[in-house]
Parts: structure tokens; sequence; C-alpha cells
């Protein structure tokens, strides 16, 4: 799953480099997004002849009461789309407020701010590229846990650097720590009950809903206590991912950490 998310990742940056070129050329976007338009279509249209076919998985043993399987309430589902959410705020957050952090408060150019970001984007990508092997060796549990306590690090190295390359080291070593969260949430969802595609809808529906509260929270309480206090907030939820990532815990966590141990 991270590895599939990597090309989430590998998209927005393309998508900003393309946009950086169209700007750059003056392409004006009533061009550019047409044509940006036309082209992810076609390679939409194009990847769907590569999907596998169609299976229908065989049904699991009923693992909960009657009442709360027609409800829908999990507590462990529960407990997931908690830690997802912790997740998703603080990787909203940084897609609003980073660069603006950087140039207010760091005393950075817009250029460099906006490097900043990339770096912050890079490092998430890296992240999902070898964040597969990395829970293939530790297990879910372990790598969210080092990923929440890596978030809180690379946080407070950001709002406590004293000069403008520690702080951008501190948007790295942040984007590495959240870069596995979402995708290693999903893929617990799917060990969660005996009906893995509702259960992964709402954790993506709550990871989504993360995406967008994350910066209007930060900022409705950056107007009374400053931003770079309301940015502790991602500290916060950080330390929430270690607390919640024994949610994470699937069917197969311990077989999976028992064969790579």
């Amino acid at each position: 799953m991270p590895r599939f998310h990597a090309a989430w990742s590998a998209g927005s940056l393309a998508g900003a480099g393309v946009g950086s070129l169209a700007a750059t050329f003056d392409v004006p976007p009533r061009m550019h997004f047409p044509a940006m338009a036309a082209i992810a279509a076609l390679a939409g249209i194009a990847a769907t002849r590569r999907f596998l076919p169609f299976a229908v998985a065989e049904p699991r043993p009923q693992t909960e009461p009657a009442e709360r399987a027609r409800t829908g309430l999990n507590p462990s589902l529960v407990l997931l789309g908690a830690l997802m959410l912790c997740g998703t705020l603080g990787e909203g957050a940084a897609a609003d407020w980073l660069a603006l952090y950087l140039v207010d408060e760091a005393q950075m150019s817009q250029g460099l701010a906006a490097a900043g970001f990339t770096c912050f984007t890079v490092m998430m990508l890296i992240g999902r590229a070898l964040g597969t092997n990395v829970v293939e060796r530790l297990g879910r549990v372990r790598t969210i846990r080092a990923a929440g306590v890596v978030i809180v690090a690379g946080v407070s190295l950001l709002l406590l650097a004293s000069n403008a390359p520690l702080a951008v080291m501190g948007a790295v070593v942040w984007g590495l720590g959240i870069s596995l969260v979402f995708p290693t949430a999903v893929s617990a969802a799917g060990e969660v009950g005996d009906r893995p595609e509702s259960a992964i809808a709402y954790v993506s529906t709550v990871g989504y809903g993360g995406f967008l509260l994350g910066p209007p929270l930060v900022g409705f309480i950056a107007e009374g206590i400053g931003l770079a206090n309301a940015l502790w907030l991602i500290a916060a939820w950080g330390s929430g991912i270690v607390l919640l990532a024994g949610s994470a815990r699937g069917s197969r966590e311990s077989v999976t950490t028992l064969n790579h141990a």
C-alpha cells in the first residue's frame, strides 16, 4: 500500500513541476488545464486495461455481535479512524501552512519556502516508496509508532529552529514521519471485521475529512495564538499517532513481524 500511495505524491510533484514550467513559459491556464486533463484522462483509460480481473472475496467468519455488525460500530475501526485523523490533520495543515510559516516565522524568501515545502513532499514520496519494506520488516504497529515519534521530532525541530536550514530539516523529518500513516492505516482497515471494503471506505473517508479540516482548524487557532504556536497542534497529533498505533494491528500483523524478525 505505501508504494501505491507513493504514486499520489509523485503525481503531486509532477503536477507542480508542469505548473511551474507552464508559468515560466507563460502558458495560459485555458490551454494548460484542458491539455493536462486530456493527458490524465487518456492515461487513466490506458491504465484500466492493466487492471487485475475482479474476484469476489470469500466471506469471513462473523467475529462481532450481529447488532454491532449492522450498525457498523466496531471499536477497533473507531480507533483506527482516530489514528488516521491524527495523521491527515497534520498532513493537510502542512499543505496550507508550512510554506507560510517558513516565510513569516523562519524569515525565508518565498522561493526558498516553496523549496522547503518541495523537500517535505519529496521526503513523503521517498518514505512511501521505501515504506513497504519497512512495514514488512517492523510490522504496522511499530512502523506507525515510529512514524509518530518522527513527526513529533520533525515538527519540534521546525518550530524551535534558530535558522532556515534547521527549519527545512525539520520539515524534511516531518515529511518522512507523516508519509506512512495514511497508507498503513488503510492497509490495516482491510483486516478489521468481516467487511473490509466498508472498513477501508470508512477509514479513507475519515482521512480525507482530516485533510479538509486540518488547514482551517490550524488557521482558526492561529488567529488567537499565532501560527507558530498553532502548529504545535501537529506535534500533539503526532503523539496521538504513537498512542493509537496499536489499532493498526491486524490479523496478519504477528505473522508478518515474525517472518521478518
